[in-house]
């Protein structure tokens, strides 16, 4: 018995000694870069940084028992973090910026999840389990730094510290009239002192340190959880016969929706003379209305999968849910040719742009779907495969700056046509960083009075944005904050105040 808790005791002292250092240093480079800070070149810095941990604290291959460590799918999602984390530092949006934040945090949150058993549960509830589970680790690793801090070999050490500081604290104050960088830093330690400068910093380090703490512990110690465990199959709720009617009628729905609108599946009922429904209206309510039953097949044909039967009718089964797939698959194609319609005639928005990505999305995971049918449907597998498809969209769409691209084809529709929406790209200029150095772009191609109004929107947005446009720090560069910054500035409608 005394040989195993010196075997325990010798193995929770050589995981301090990982765990302490990499999680305290990383939530230090956040406290330093991150916090009040733009977002830009520091999201990235620190992601690398926040990875490099984990991968520290992870089983060795060694150790590997009952423990996954680090593999091929922790490779791949740590991958795909360090990526999205560098969309932070090219776009320049808010949302897309928070989206990435939250898609990097979800990725983290896998990667443990999968360190610690390689049977994830319910997918879409790992980032939730796993923050939970990491707040009580950082306090029991917490508790354990304290027990090991009070044994025999560390007292000295802590004595040590204890009357080396109000020491250094006495000799530094003394030493600071002599030299000048000393009184800086004195007088700096004073001036934060009094107005409590530091306090929110620190707690911002604190979260960090926190998280990373229980996150690494976690990963570092490998202990199922308890809701990760696999549960017991659900019972079979409904027979194959009864799955087969469902299919059939839905199949049936669509065959005759097809069949109604075969003259306007591919365009608009708004565009017939006498139909009451305007072009706008028809636009919205049908890609809603499509694209909303279109996602629904997906939830329809697994939730049967989940819930029936299986016997000897499966191959039909199977056709039929593939019959589906390629009728969502018509549902969607004409929904994304409704705002193409809709697009050559008003023009283009974001907004616009975004539902065609959104059809595009709902249309792969149709596709994913498709393939699962052919392997056999794993509701897991095919959820991390949506995640992963979805994440990688995300990707896309940060690095590819959707925002300038609405603006290069309004003004190129506008040389066509002679037809712009200026009012539209001048709220444009007020609420999307990345379409401002197009924007700026765009000035000498339009009309004088279109450009006037546009010119005078792009001051007021810099004005509004002063701040955001100020001279960086070298750990907030942003690509397209900074081409923003630089059209404003060739334009001469950068305010004083951020040059």
């Amino acid at each position: 018995m005394p040989a195993e808790i010196s075997a325990i005791a010798s193995e929770s002292c050589a995981q301090a000694r990982r765990l302490w250092p990499a999680a305290l240093g990383v939530a230090l480079l956040g406290a330093e870069i991150c916090f009040a800070a733009r977002p830009g070149l520091n999201w990235p810095l620190w992601t690398l940084a926040a990875i490099a941990g984990l991968i520290v604290t992870l089983p060795r291959r060694a150790e590997r028992t009952k423990r996954v460590g680090f593999d091929r799918t922790s490779g791949l999602y740590l991958t795909l973090a360090a990526a999205l984390s560098c969309a932070a530092a090219v776009t320049a949006e808010p949302t897309l910026q928070g989206l990435i934040l939250i898609a990097v945090a979800a990725l983290g949150a896998y990667v443990v999840q999968h360190s610690v058993s390689p049977q994830p549960g319910a997918v879409l509830l790992v980032p939730l389990r796993i923050g939970l589970a990491a707040l009580a680790e950082a306090g029991r690793r917490t508790s354990e730094a304290a027990a090991l801090l009070r044994a025999g070999s560390a007292v000295p050490i802590l004595r040590g510290t204890a009357l080396a500081l109000p020491i250094l604290v006495v000799l530094s104050l003394l030493l600071s009239g002599a030299d000048p960088t000393l009184a800086s830093w004195r007088d700096a330690l004073a001036e934060a002192l009094r107005q409590l400068t530091f306090l929110p910093r620190l707690i911002f380090f604190l979260v960090l340190a926190i998280g990373l703490t229980g996150s690494y512990g976690l990963a570092m110690r490998g202990a199922a959880l308890g809701s990760a465990q696999s549960s017991p199959s659900a019972p079979r709720l409904l027979s194959q016969l009864e799955r087969l009617i469902v299919l059939v009628s839905v199949a049936a729905l669509f065959a005759l929706f097809f069949l109604l609108q075969l003259s306007y599946l591919f365009g608009s009922i708004g565009a017939q003379p006498g139909s009451g429904v305007t072009f706008a209206e028809a636009t919205h309510r049908g890609f809603g209305e499509l694209t909303v039953a279109a996602a629904l097949c997906v939830a329809l044909i697994l939730g049967l999968e989940s819930c029936a039967a299986r016997d000897g009718r499966e191959p039909w089964i199977r056709v039929l849910s593939g019959l589906i797939i390629l009728e969502a698959l018509l549902l969607l194609l004409s929904a994304y040719q409704r705002v193409v319609a809709y697009e050559a005639a008003y023009g283009f928005t974001v907004q616009r742009l975004y539902v065609q990505i959104y059809a595009g999305a709902v249309g792969v995971i149709l596709v994913l779907l498709a393939v699962e049918l052919l392997a056999g449907v794993d509701p897991a597998r095919f959820a991390r495969r949506t995640i992963v498809t979805g994440l990688l969209g995300l990707g896309l769409v940060a690095f590819s700056n959707p925002s300038a691209w609405v603006v290069r084809a309004n003004v190129a529709r506008y040389q066509m046509l002679r037809k712009i929406d200026a009012e539209y790209l001048a709220q444009l200029a007020g609420r999307s960083p990345d379409a401002i150095a197009e924007l700026v772009r765009a000035l000498p191609a339009l009309e004088p009075a279109d450009a006037a109004r546009l010119r005078a929107a792009l001051e007021a947005s810099a004005v509004r944005h002063v701040g955001f446009y100020r001279e960086p720090a070298w750990y907030e560069w942003n690509l397209h904050r900074g081409e923003a910054r630089s059209a404003l500035a060739s334009a001469g409608l950068l305010p004083q105040q951020a040059q």
